[in-house]
C-alpha cells in the first residue's frame, strides 16, 4: 500500500517551498520595517553638539588665557607676587578681548595686583585699568562667595 505517490511528494515538495519563500521575504520585511524607527531614535544630535563644542571651545581659551598671564605674574617682581592672594579670575569682555585679574580679597575690598589684556592675535599687555564693582562686573561678590564656600 502506498501512502504518498511522486506527484503528491512533488505538489508537497512545491508548497513546502513557498512556504520557505513566504516566511524569507516576512522575516526580510520586519529587518527592514522593525529597524527603522530605531534609527530615528539613534539620529545625531548635531545641535546638541555645536553648542557643547562651542563652550569646550569658550573653556580652552579661558585656559588659555589664565595659564600664560599666570606665568607672567609668577615671573614678575616679588613685591608685587606677594601682595597676592588666592583670588583670581578671567572674563572675556563685549568686545571680545580677554582679561586677566590678580590680586587679593580683604575685609571686602579686592586689591587688583596685576591685570592682563589679551587680543585675537594672543598678545598680552599688562594694563593699570583697575576692574571695580562699579564697572558692570560684579567680581568682588563672586570672589567672596567662593572664599567663603571654599574649606582650606
Amino acid at each position: 500500500m502506498r501512502i504518498c505517490g511522486d506527484e503528491d511528494l512533488r505538489r508537497l515538495s512545491r508548497i513546502l517551498k513557498l512556504l520557505l519563500l513566504l516566511c524569507l521575504v516576512l522575516a526580510t520585511g520586519l529587518c527592514i520595517f522593525g529597524a527603522a524607527p530605531q534609527a530615528e531614535k539613534n539620529e545625531f544630535d548635531v545641535a546638541d553638539f555645536n553648542q557643547k563644542f562651542e563652550i569646550a571651545q569658550w573653556l580652552v581659551r579661558y585656559d588659555t588665557v589664565a595659564w600664560k598671564t599666570t606665568d607672567l605674574v609668577m615671573a614678575s617682581d616679588k613685591e608685587e607676587v606677594a601682595r597676592l592672594g588666592r583670588e583670581s579670575f578671567c572674563f572675556q569682555a563685549k568686545d571680545g578681548l580677554w582679561h586677566a585679574v590678580y590680586g587679593k580679597l580683604a575685609n571686602n575690598k579686592f586689591d587688583q595686583v596685576f591685570h592682563y589684556v589679551v587680543d585675537a592675535s594672543g598678545k598680552i599687555t599688562r594694563t593699570p585699568a583697575v576692574i571695580k564693582n562699579g564697572d558692570g562686573y560684579s567680581w568682588v561678590h563672586v570672589m567672596k562667595d567662593k572664599k567663603n564656600a571654599r574649606s582650606d
